[in-house]
């Protein structure tokens, strides 16, 4: 019954979901191996809902059973993403995969012309030209010590490697050490500069100064349950932080999603010696997977093996919107097959730029600096050379 077309969808405020929609939820979460990250939770929905702009909860119904949910931002505009876009690295229906319903049916009884998306788990059924992604994913089985003898089996030059930098910066900075599973306030605020320091050197978007967005990240970790929130993992150097990242966990998985570092330590590869700390320590506080999140395999491959494919394009219906989606489309299509040269893929770039901006800023303020940003600081991040976790 694979995108069956024979469903209702009713759009709902995610505050109406009550005990009845939990326990469909969970149901159909269970039933769909492909939706283990914490992005699925039901508690991400909850959280995320409270702050982002114009959240919507499609819910599908097929005879008065519910056989889906797709939670969504910018309900009843007509143009709506994934709720907690940009940030929602992964998404999509919430269904079982034996019964999935139409996703581009579920857009359009929901009133939905255009729903882009670009971490999609399962892609629509007979949908072609999808990019795709991988996510990089380090199964530890709950224990740190096996990941590291897996790790320096597998990568022994590089486990050396590393080593040799650990001990310049122990002799440089002071004695190493990597806390997990924090959630001192200062510590984020740390972090979101640090981040803000690299947005502004790439020129991309700044999206954790985001009013909402910051205020979900710091809802997340000031509510840190025990099997759900959001939480810091910090590299020290004696009494100074060197690196942060900021994840979220739900069970045994947890999501790596904000990682930065001081400027001051970059020769010595914070960023992986984190990355790699807060794995082995997460294993052995009994996280059993590390979602390293997809791109930059050149050091994620050192920790992890690729898990997964999510799917990145849109649904586009009928309508003023969707016309408009599809002829800017065409135009920016046009321009990249033209013998241009570099000047072909400014528009590609340029256009991916744009709805960043536009899914985190929810006002027209907002909208024009971020837009005025993106005028100004277009190829910032080429120059700037290519982002890396060290």
């Amino acid at each position: 019954m694979m995108g069956t077309v024979d469903f209702t969808v009713d759009v709902v405020a995610p505050a109406d979901f009550g005990p009845p929609e939990l326990a469909a939820w969970v149901r159909l979460r269970a039933a769909n191996p492909a939706l283990w990250s914490p992005y699925f939770d039901p508690r991400f929905m909850q959280v995320c809902a409270r702050h982002a702009p114009q959240p919507g909860l499609a819910v599908v119904h097929r005879g008065g059973t519910i056989i889906g949910f797709l939670p969504v931002q910018g309900a009843g505009t007509g143009f709506a993403r994934p709720l907690g876009a940009p940030l929602s690295d992964q998404h999509g229906l919430i269904a079982d995969p034996a019964d999935m319903p139409d996703l581009a049916e579920v857009c359009r009884k929901a009133g939905i012309q255009v729903f882009p998306f670009t971490g999609l788990v399962t892609p629509p059924p007979g949908a072609s030209a999808l990019q795709t992604d991988v996510v990089w994913v380090a199964d530890t089985l709950g224990d740190g010590s096996a990941w590291a003898d897996w790790q320096r089996r597998t990568h022994k030059d590089h486990v050396r490697k590393m080593e040799r930098r650990r001990r310049k910066a122990a002799e440089e900075f002071g004695p190493a050490h990597v806390a997990v599973g924090v959630t001192d306030p200062a510590l984020m605020d740390r972090l979101v500069s640090w981040k803000a320091e690299k947005y502004l050197a790439t020129g991309r978007h700044n999206i954790m100064g985001v009013r909402w967005i910051r205020a979900f990240l710091d809802e997340l970790l000031a509510d840190n349950a025990p099997d759900f929130g959001g939480e810091l993992a910090v590299l020290w150097h004696g009494e100074t932080p060197a690196a942060i990242e900021f994840g979220m966990r739900a069970g045994t998985v947890l999501h790596s999603w904000f990682p930065a570092y001081d400027s001051a330590y970059a020769n010595a590869s914070p960023g992986v010696s984190l990355m790699e700390g807060m794995i082995r320590a997460s294993a052995d506080r009994g996280i059993s997977r590390v979602d390293l999140g997809t791109g930059h395999a050149h050091y994620k491959k050192y920790c992890a093996l690729p898990a997964l494919s999510l799917f990145q394009g849109e649904v586009t219906g009928s309508g003023l919107r969707a016309g408009l989606r599809r002829v800017g489309g065409a135009v920016s299509r046009l321009i990249e097959r033209a013998p241009l040269g570099p000047l072909s893929a400014i528009p590609g770039k340029f256009g991916r730029r744009l709805d960043q901006v536009m899914a985190a800023e929810p006002d027209l303020a907002g909208r024009a600096r971020g837009l005025a940003w993106a005028v100004v600081s277009y190829g910032a991040a080429d120059r700037a050379g290519r982002p890396t976790a060290s």
